[in-house]
C-alpha cells in the first residue's frame, strides 16, 4: 500500500519498544502470575498504531516461543490474541506465565510469516530473579502486643533488604491497635488458638508497603465497630481472612489493587469497595470468597482496567445488595452462588 511500518515488542500499554524485562519472585513461589508480551505495529508516516487490518492483509501466520537459556525452564506462553479491553493499541498479546522454576533468562521469540514469503523475527529477553525468603515466628520473638509487633516490623524494615521476602508468623493474639504497614512488604501469617480464636486486629488498618514483592496477609481476623477495616493503597493479597463489623471492610484506593481468595466479608456496610481509577497492578480473580449479611457485598465505583473481574465460586448470601456495579465493570459471575 506504499506505507512503511514499524514493528516492535513491548511489555507496556504505551507501545514503547522494550527488549528486556527483569521480574523478581520469591524462591519458594512456584507459580507467580503472568505479564504480557505485546506486539505493536505503527505507520512510519504518522506514528499511528494499526490493528487487525494489517494482519489480515499482510500476515499469513504468527507464532511465539520461549527459548530457555542455561538450563532454566521455558516460560508458559499463551497463544497470541488481540486484547481490545486492556491493550487496544497492540496488535497481539501473549500472556507469559512465570514461576520460580523459570529462574534465569528466557528469549521470547515472535515469528511473523508474511503472505509474500518474508519471515520477520522479533525477540525479547525475560529474566527471572529469585529472592531469598526470611522467616520469623512468634515462637522465637515476643509479638503479643501491637507495640511489640510494630517495633519488630520497624526493625525488620531497617535490617532487611527489599530484595528479600520476609515472612512473619503471628500469635493467635487480639491486637487492640491498628496494623499500619508503610515500610517494606511482608507475608504476615495469622494463627489459631486451641479454641479456634484467630489472630485479630480491632482497629482500622492501612497497607501502603513498598518493595519488589507484594504485601500478603493470611488467616487474620479484622473485627471492627465502624470505620474502614483495611485501606489498601498498594498491591495487597488476602487469603483466608475475615472482615466483620466495618463501614467498609476493604477499600481499594487509587493506584492500588487487592486480590482476595477464600476470605469472608460479614456484617459490614460494604465488603469490598473498588475505587481505583489510577493505574496500578491487577489480578482478575476473586476466588472462593463469602459475602454475607453486608449492606453491600461488593461496590465498584472505579477500576483502572476494563478487564473482566471473576468472582469464581463465591457465595453471596443475605446481603442488602450483592454487587453495586456503578462503574459498569465486566464481571464473570457464572460460578458464583446467590442466596437470600
Amino acid at each position: 500500500d506504499g506505507e512503511r511500518y514499524h514493528l516492535r515488542l513491548s511489555f507496556s500499554k504505551d507501545g514503547e519498544a522494550q527488549a528486556t524485562r527483569t521480574k523478581a519472585i520469591a524462591e519458594d513461589q512456584g507459580k507467580d502470575g503472568s505479564f504480557p508480551s505485546l506486539l505493536y505495529i505503527s505507520k512510519e508516516s504518522n506514528g499511528e498504531f494499526v490493528q487487525q487490518g494489517f494482519l489480515n492483509e499482510f500476515v499469513k501466520d504468527v507464532t511465539i516461543e520461549s527459548l530457555p537459556q542455561n538450563g532454566t525452564q521455558p516460560l508458559d506462553l499463551e497463544k497470541p490474541y488481540y486484547d481490545p479491553l486492556e491493550f487496544p493499541q497492540a496488535v497481539l498479546k501473549s500472556d507469559m506465565r512465570i514461576g520460580s522454576y523459570n529462574a534465569g533468562d528466557n528469549i521470547v521469540r515472535w515469528t511473523l510469516t508474511m503472505k509474500n514469503g518474508d519471515v520477520l523475527i522479533l525477540e525479547q529477553t525475560v529474566t527471572i530473579e529469585l529472592m531469598e525468603v526470611l522467616k520469623y515466628s512468634w515462637n522465637d520473638v515476643s509479638l503479643n502486643t501491637i507495640d511489640e509487633l510494630n517495633r519488630f516490623l520497624e526493625e525488620l524494615d531497617q535490617t532487611t533488604s527489599r530484595d528479600q521476602v520476609v515472612e512473619v508468623y503471628l500469635p493467635p493474639a487480639t491486637y487492640e491497635g491498628a496494623l499500619e504497614l508503610y515500610g517494606r512488604s511482608y507475608r504476615l501469617y495469622g494463627s489459631y488458638s486451641e479454641d479456634g480464636a484467630m489472630t485479630t486486629f480491632l482497629k482500622p488498618s492501612v497497607s501502603k508497603t513498598q518493595g519488589r514483592c507484594k504485601m500478603e496477609l493470611f488467616d487474620i481476623f479484622f473485627k471492627g465497630d465502624g470505620g474502614t477495616g483495611l485501606s489498601c493503597q498498594e498491591t495487597l493479597f488476602l487469603e483466608n481472612c475475615i472482615f466483620e463489623g466495618w463501614d467498609v471492610a476493604v477499600h481499594i484506593q487509587d493506584g492500588a489493587w487487592s486480590q482476595s481468595d477464600a476470605c469472608t466479608y460479614r456484617k459490614n456496610g460494604i465488603g469490598i469497595l473498588f475505587d481505583c481509577k489510577d493505574d496500578g497492578s491487577f489480578g482478575p480473580s476473586y476466588d472462593d470468597n463469602i459475602f454475607e449479611e453486608n449492606q453491600i457485598g461488593v461496590q465498584i465505583k472505579a477500576v483502572h482496567t476494563k478487564r473482566t473481574i471473576s468472582f469464581d465460586d463465591c457465595l453471596f448470601r443475605n446481603n442488602g445488595i450483592d454487587i453495586d456495579n456503578q462503574f459498569g465493570q465486566d464481571l464473570d459471575l457464572t460460578s458464583s452462588t446467590f442466596r437470600p
